[in-house]
């Protein structure tokens, strides 16, 4: 099938059961690998193009529990095109409970709910929301100090501009329940186009096909990857200090960044891409 799970000798189907097409993207439930919560759940999220895993019906995304070792719809599924990337907001308390699970890429609809290109999987209530509609294609997605963030090929996100980088808080929108989406421009946005995001020690680190990024300092190179660092202030986080900062020392002039990943995330020391 799709998925395979390496257990450091061998290969096998993760809980025995085939994914039975292509998966794109995946996301563990709570902080680091095969985390879970104080029960010791571990829940883990897969995306692509499928209709079955083993022989549970499904619609392109599915989601594993370590502890009952079965396999799960999420409701209806996503109707979509391609599914990107996949991120989980621990919420309150990081509780199997109360997470969230964010998808993105190009998609229209979860059952009859319309999306718009990125999808809110609250697992409290089993329920699919909309995020207020992205204009193009979503590559990418991260959660850094309770913010989602999204890149990708887009100008507009939720009638806000938004040059291929977005973002909105979570912490706003879970205190006020109800409470419209609101996307915000990430600095001036991007000139070029956005494939990944991740989240490394205060910083996110965007790459793609980027000539250069802007904020109120102004303009500045990228060569396809760059960071947007948010330094929260000692005794106020509404003074919180945001700027994009090169990555030195990296010249992918021609080329395209589609993965980043770091070695330590809690340290951030060592950085892939």
């Amino acid at each position: 099938g799709g998925l395979g799970l390496w257990d450091g000798e061998k290969w096998s189907l993760v809980g025995g059961a085939a994914v039975q097409g292509t998966v794109t993207c995946s996301a563990v439930a709570g902080h680091g690998e095969l985390a879970g919560d104080a029960a010791g759940h571990h829940l883990l999220y897969v995306a692509g193009r499928f209709r079955m895993v083993g022989d549970v019906p499904v619609s392109n995304i599915a989601v594993f529990d370590h502890t009952s070792q079965r396999w799960k719809a999420l409701g209806p599924g996503l109707k979509a095109r391609d599914i990107f990337a996949l991120t989980v907001w621990p919420g309150e308390g990081g509780s199997r409970s109360t997470h969230s699970l964010f998808a993105v890429g190009s998609i229209s609809h979860a059952g009859d709910v319309l999306l718009g290109n990125v999808g809110r999987w609250r697992s409290e209530t089993e329920t699919w929301h909309p995020m207020r509609n992205v204009n193009g294609i979503v590559r990418a997605a991260a959660v850094m100090h309770s913010r989602l963030y999204i890149g990708g090929d887009f100008t507009v996100a939720g009638g806000q501009p938004a040059a291929a980088i977005a973002y909105t808080d979570l912490q706003e929108q879970h205190a006020e329940r109800g409470a419209a989406v609101q996307w915000r421009e990430v600095g001036v946005g991007v000139q070029g186009n956005v494939h990944a995001l991740r989240a490394v020690a205060g910083c996110l680190y965007v790459g793609g096909r980027i000539d250069s990024v802007g904020d109120h300092q102004g303009i500045k190179r990228a060569n396809n990857v760059a960071r947007w660092c948010v330094l929260p202030e000692m005794h106020n986080v509404s003074l919180r200090q945001e700027a994009w900062e090169p990555v030195d020392g990296l010249d992918y002039s021609g080329g395209t960044v589609l993965v980043i990943a770091g070695a330590d995330p809690k340290i951030g020391t060592d950085l892939a891409l």
